[in-house]
């Protein structure tokens, strides 16, 4: 979640029950809820609820997209010139390596 947007949220609350501001955040901030039990040697010790922000998911996956295809981009320009280069010195131009003998 986003800081500045919860710190903004809970500026003027002064509630110290956790539960109710836990409630306003995720109403206000569309919080997908994931909860989880934690489990020692098989034996149920407790309970991790954790809350993720939708927009920050969205903000996330459009950025991870971004590197992804940037990266392929990447890759294949370099595959693509090692090739180019190889096919140049080895069919089109061959007698260059002669001269350079």
């Amino acid at each position: 979640m986003n800081e500045k947007e919860t710190g903004e949220l809970l500026k003027g609350e002064k509630s110290e029950d956790v539960r109710f501001l836990v409630e306003k955040v995720s109403t206000a901030l569309e919080v997908l809820v994931v909860t989880s039990d934690v489990q020692v040697d098989g034996k149920k010790i407790g309970t991790v609820t954790m809350g993720f922000s939708r927009e920050a998911i969205r903000r996330e996956t459009k950025r991870i997209i971004g590197m992804l295809l940037g990266a392929s981009v990447g890759i294949i320009v370099v595959l693509a010139g090692t090739i180019y280069l190889m096919i140049r010195r080895m069919l089109c131009c061959p007698q260059i390596l002669l001269y350079a003998l």
